[in-house]
């Protein structure tokens, strides 16, 4: 019985080793090891930001537009246009060139004056005003660091001095 039983296990042994089938033609495997990736430092803890610092991508400013006459002079200063006057803001570029679309689109008061907060990125440069009075179409090109307190728009109108 010892006998049946060792010859069992050794036949077993044998069966289950397999051999070769007859296929010698198969691909060997190829391990590749795996790709070790070093941890960047992503942290600010070495970037010095000054005290006073903007953080905001836009520039908002306040600004009196004020359209006055380079004709009708009061006190050595063009006298200022009275009416409605149709006033288009458009931001420019560092060649001077329009960017985006229209800022702004508005009627001056009766004084031919015109109070607004203008918001807008910081890369562009300034702004291009136009001001239509009496069909006569009047540009002027103010750079951002001017963007502040009253804006003048002149225009080649002649107005009654005692008007502006």
């Amino acid at each position: 019985m010892l006998r049946k039983l060792l010859c069992l296990i050794f036949f077993t042994l044998v069966s289950g080793c397999g051999g070769s089938g007859g296929d010698t033609t198969a691909s060997p495997v190829v391990v590749t090891p795996p790709v070790v990736v070093e941890p960047v430092d992503n942290s600010l803890k070495d970037v010095v930001v000054p005290s006073g610092f903007d953080w905001s991508m836009n520039d908002e400013v306040s600004i009196n537009f004020k359209v006055v006459s380079t004709i009708t002079m009061i006190d050595q200063s063009g006298a200022g246009i009275g009416g409605k006057h149709f006033i288009k803001v458009t931001a420019i570029d560092q060649n001077s060139e329009q960017v985006g679309t229209t800022l702004l689109k508005a009627l001056t008061s009766r004084t031919g004056q015109l109070e607004s907060t203008l918001k807008f990125p910081n890369e562009w440069s300034g702004i291009k005003v136009e001001a239509k009075v009496d069909g006569v179409v009047c540009t002027e090109t103010f750079l951002k660091n001017v963007l502040l307190g009253d804006l003048e728009i002149k225009c080649p109108v002649e107005v009654n001095a005692e008007e502006g």
